[in-house]
């Protein structure tokens, strides 16, 4: 998140719990990178990544 929206760390962990304040996304307490979206992937629009590497996602079905 750091790269792709080009913030500080701090930024991307209040970025994080907002997220997870509002249901968008789960996290697993003391599991590094233990993030779920809980969204359904057709309800996400597509990002241009660019010249940034591929990140693993997790999509919960519903």
């Amino acid at each position: 998140m750091m790269r792709f929206f080009r913030v500080a760390r701090p930024t991307v962990h209040q970025m994080g719990i907002a997220l997870e304040q509002s249901g968008l996304i789960s996290r697993k307490p003391g599991v590094p990178r233990s993030i779920a979206v809980q969204l359904d992937r057709s309800a996400l629009s597509e990002l241009h990544w660019g010249h940034i590497l591929p990140v693993k996602i997790t999509v919960t079905g519903h």
